[in-house]
């Protein structure tokens, strides 16, 4: 069973809204979207690196993804507290979640 200090890896999906227009887009639109929704998720990333400051842990990457992924490695309760976050719209596990040995 998970103790609230042990520590876990986690996908947090950013919560980085775009206008995603409707019918079929341009490239330069596409390319337009893809940079809002990247601009929306860098914005996301001091939230997140408190969080994660708070309950030692850390980012397993420098950017969110294309769209709006971030890895990190933080604690149990860390990982509750992204959860809680306005930023983080879900958190997916990225591996089962036991403890790192």
């Amino acid at each position: 069973m998970l103790q609230p200090r042990d520590k876990v890896r986690a996908i947090v999906m950013l919560r980085a809204e775009g206008n995603g227009g409707a019918g079929r887009l341009s490239r330069a639109d596409r390319q337009e979207i893809a940079e809002q929704f990247s601009n929306a998720a860098e914005a996301a990333l001091p939230e997140i690196d408190q969080i994660l400051e708070r309950y030692e842990g850390r980012r397993m990457a420098e950017h969110p993804s294309a769209v709006g992924a971030i890895p990190v490695e933080t604690t149990v309760g860390g990982v509750i507290a992204l959860a809680r976050a306005d930023c983080v719209k879900t958190i997916l596990e990225d591996q089962n979640i036991l403890p790192l040995s």
